[in-house]
């Protein structure tokens, strides 16, 4: 149910009294939960925990029943917002009251809290405030992420009419048969797709966006009925702002990009229904773009936005606060370097003593006298490094990583920096002094805060140099593995990866690793498959291989920086933006391939696969249908049934996402009877049935695939190559572009991976239009730039010189191909640089 912009009270006055009754009454029970806590603390020596602990547990659970009543009520008066928020100091109590989330006085008092603002809230309903739930957002987050959750949208209280309807069109759109409306569908998807793919390598220019917002008017021009129209031309409103520069270019555009991409698809495929939440969504972002455009602003009269959106004016930041923003941001960097030249890459030690430099000046900013004593210590440890590098030791790689995070914890806690802090300086930068005169720190020096902070110091260290010799190893293998799918290799080749292959597994076990672990195991079970005689290569066998690599060596990067859960790193990289494997499949007209198993950087994927929403329903019914069967073996198993709940929970969730009704009903019918407890064998037998994933079939081929499979290579290059030059010029003035940075400073690694990147695009497009020698010298430059990266080699006079006679074959072989005369440039010299180079 969606709330009306104009709130009838009416129906709130009638329940008001009751609601203000059942809020009273669960806060009288937290209130007792209190005092029976202070009860427990005053008659035995507890902490806070414990105190909280002995506390009566029960008067929690009658306050999320009284506020359970309150939640009814607001759901029949239809104030699905508030309804939400309340549901969420629900679900906390509930937490508290089954001890999964602690029951301290931290907890309580924002329980307490959230109960006042609801009454409140509807205290100014009753006196004629507009129903706006996002005043409620920033209490609502609090209470989130008490109950552990992190993404938190604001869209979860964003409730507008969806009952509007777009205005009347002065002529209808001419009537077109089922293939016809295919057909269009197909081009427009690819249109989008284009424009996607456009936006996200060059965001700073319209183009892009423009076609993706052309794509989408075009479809809402075909849609009949307004209600079908109604998503697509609010899409519209939405691709406007953007193209106004009214939104951000962050994480949630793109992937609102990326489901709109998806819904064509489903219109493609004969459905029109669109998901509650992907309308909220959009017309979220088309509320909060402050536009002039015609579009937007009618979007947001018709759908009176400005009303149920309140203005939230964020103060600027102090700035004390903007310089302890930035040292965050420094110190990370520094952290990275140190760790990078202490696992034995040479060429991180500048930027180390860059960032070090930087953290000095931002200290003498906050003006505090230890941290400042501190940072120059450090500084002046990276300056003595850096002067002599073989003056390394492991005591100066202990101390100075040490140092690091004592920084880091005094930029997280600055306004509570005290005594302690100060002793804690003293003795570390006596530590640095001591290594950079050679002596060993004086006697006593020794505090417990530090040395946990030397031992946590010590783990980072050993990490890095564990992940830098896992992807010294994986640099071993992948080229192999290319070379044989390229037929440039065989049998015995294959067999020779056993060794680095062994190594990673054992690092892996050492560091318990083990669902990493298994999946290498796989990868490894798989090649010597490969290896076997009367194997036949097969593209698809390469890419499930070389896709898990690529996937292990991104977690590895990860490593130093805390991530140890391979499965959830795994399921983290599912809503990465970009386009889906689906569309590089069936509509290659105009979006150059990107193979999935030669990813970018992480900070760098906004063109990786993405796991469409069906697919991961698909996965989720998988893992439910097993969770159905284990539970149905063990009925008694508690954690089995409780995984089996969050299981259900999220996919109910997707479902309403993809507005699957069949879907929704069946997960609410399991929960049910996980609710009902008992015996639920003959619900569970029902739910297996429903709950069956479906099998998946070989996609149909697009139309427009079909008419490039039968063209001839005349046709195809007719079609494609004015496509390939147009991209291929973009590409190329990027490369320029990075060029002259990587010249200025030869340690900025982003500016080597977007020229990976840029070569990489030249190999898969070359490729996709027949310019096969194109492709190859392409993808002969990327493999040097691969090898750079995974090593993290110093970026000398070869590699620059390289990288400039790239250019210059690469500038002259499209001009060749738009003059179509002459020959075609030599690429010899530049194959035998690159291969040099690798060996």
């Amino acid at each position: 149910m969606d709330a009306a912009t104009e709130f009838d009270v009416g129906p709130l006055t009638w329940v008001k009294s009751e609601v203000d009754l059942a809020l009273e009454r669960a806060d009288l029970a937290l209130q007792k939960f209190s005092e029976s806590v202070l009860k427990g603390a005053s008659s035995a020596a507890l902490n806070d925990s414990a105190a909280s602990a002995a506390g009566d547990l029960t008067q929690v659970t009658f306050c999320r029943t009284h506020l359970h009543q309150v939640q009814g009520a607001l759901t029949i008066v239809g104030l699905d917002g508030v309804t939400r928020f309340a549901e969420a100091v629900e679900l906390l109590l509930e937490a508290v009251a089954q001890q999964k989330r602690p029951a301290d006085s931290s907890n309580i008092a924002l329980a307490r809290r959230a109960l006042a603002t609801l009454r409140r809230y509807l205290d100014d309903l009753i006196e004629g405030q507009p129903d706006q739930p996002l005043r409620l957002f920033p209490l609502y987050r609090e209470i989130q992420m008490a109950r552990g959750l992190e993404k938190i949208s604001a869209t979860d209280l964003f409730f507008p009419d969806l009952t509007s309807r777009p205005p009347r069109r002065e002529t209808l759109p001419e009537a077109m048969t089922s293939d016809e409306m295919k057909k269009l569908l197909h081009l427009e998807r690819a249109r989008f797709q284009r424009g996607l793919l456009a936006w996200l390598r060059s965001p700073k220019q319209r183009s892009g966006i423009d076609e993706m917002l052309n794509a989408v008017m075009h479809i809402e021009a075909t849609q009949e009925i307004a209600s079908a129209r109604s998503f697509w031309w609010v899409a519209g409103g939405f691709l406007a702002a953007l193209a106004d520069g009214a939104l951000p270019n962050d994480v949630s555009v793109k992937q609102l990009c990326a489901r709109i991409d998806l819904q064509i698809r489903r219109l493609l495929e004969g459905s029109k229904n669109v998901a509650e939440r992907l309308m909220r969504d959009t017309l979220f972002l088309v509320a909060s773009a402050d536009s002039k455009d015609p579009t937007v602003q009618q979007v947001k009269d018709v759908y009176r936005l400005q009303p149920v959106t309140p203005r939230v004016e964020r103060a600027p930041l102090a700035p004390l606060e903007v310089a302890r923003r930035h040292l965050g941001e420094e110190v990370a960097a520094a952290e990275e370097s140190w760790s990078k030249f202490c696992a034995g890459t040479p060429p991180a030690l500048p930027a180390f003593r860059e960032h070090t430099a930087k953290i000095c000046l931002i200290a003498e900013q906050l003006e505090h006298t230890d941290l400042r004593r501190l940072t120059r210590a450090t500084a002046a440890a990276a300056k003595w490094v850096y002067e002599q590098p073989a003056r390394h030791s492991e005591a100066t790689a202990m101390e100075v990583a040490t140092a690091i995070i004592l920084i880091q914890n005094a930029q997280e806690n600055f306004p509570n920096l005290g005594i302690d802090f100060a002793h804690q300086v003293d003795v570390m930068v006596a530590r640095i002094h001591g290594c950079i005169a050679h002596n060993p720190p004086p006697p006593g020096s020794e505090t417990p805060a530090l040395d946990e902070m030397s031992r946590h110091a010590q783990e980072k260290l050993l990490v890095a140099q564990v992940a830098k010799e896992i992807q010294y190893n994986l640099a071993q293998i992948e080229p192999v593995l290319d070379a044989f799918f390229r037929g440039e290799g065989n049998g015995e080749d294959l067999k020779a990866l056993d060794n680095p292959l062994n190594q990673i597994i054992g690092a892996l076990s050492m560091m318990r690793h083990e669902s990493a672990v298994d999946a290498l195991r796989q990868c490894s079970a798989a090649i010597k498959r490969f290896a076997a005689p009367d194997y036949v290569p097969q593209e698809a066998d390469f890419e499930l291989v070389a896709e898990r690599l690529s996937v292990l060596g991104f977690y590895i990067d990860s490593l130093p920086h805390g991530n140890g859960d391979f499965e959830s790193f795994v399921r983290g990289m599912r809503p990465a933006a970009g386009i889906e494997r689906e569309s590089n499949e069936q509509e290659k007209d105009g979006a150059f391939e990107k193979e999935p198993w030669e990813g970018d950087d992480g900070a760098e994927s906004d063109q990786l696969t993405l796991i469409s929403v069906e697919q991961e329903v698909e996965q989720q019914k998988r893992e439910a249908h097993a969770l159905l069967e284990a539970v149905k073996e063990q009925p008694n198993d508690t954690s089995l049934r409780e995984e089996l709940r969050q299981n259900l929970t999220s996919l109910q969730k997707d479902a309403d996402l993809v507005a699957d009704k069949d879907l929704i009903q069946q997960t609410r019918a399991v929960l049910s009877a996980l609710d009902a407890g008992g015996d639920t064998r003959t619900q569970i037998d029902a739910a297996i049935a429903n709950l069956k994933p479906q099998k998946q079939e070989a996609p149909i081929p697009s139309a427009a695939t079909l008419q490039l499979a039968q063209a001839s290579a005349e046709e195809i290059d007719a079609e494609l190559l004015s496509i390939f030059l147009e991209e291929a010029r973009e590409v190329i003035g990027e490369i320029d572009d990075k060029l002259r940075v990587l010249a200025e400073q030869p340690h900025y690694v982003d500016a080597l991976s977007h020229l990976r990147r840029s070569f990489h695009t030249l190999k898969g497009s070359g490729r996709m239009v027949g310019l096969r020698d194109l492709g190859e010298t392409a993808w002969a430059v990327e493999q040097v730039l691969n090898l750079w990266l995974r090593q993290e080699l110093e970026v000398g006079r070869s590699i620059l010189e390289m990288l400039e006679l790239a250019h210059t074959v690469f500038l002259a072989w499209v001009e060749y191909l738009e003059r179509n005369s002459g020959t075609p440039p030599d690429a010899s010299r530049l194959i035998a640089l690159t291969n040099a180079l690798r060996s």
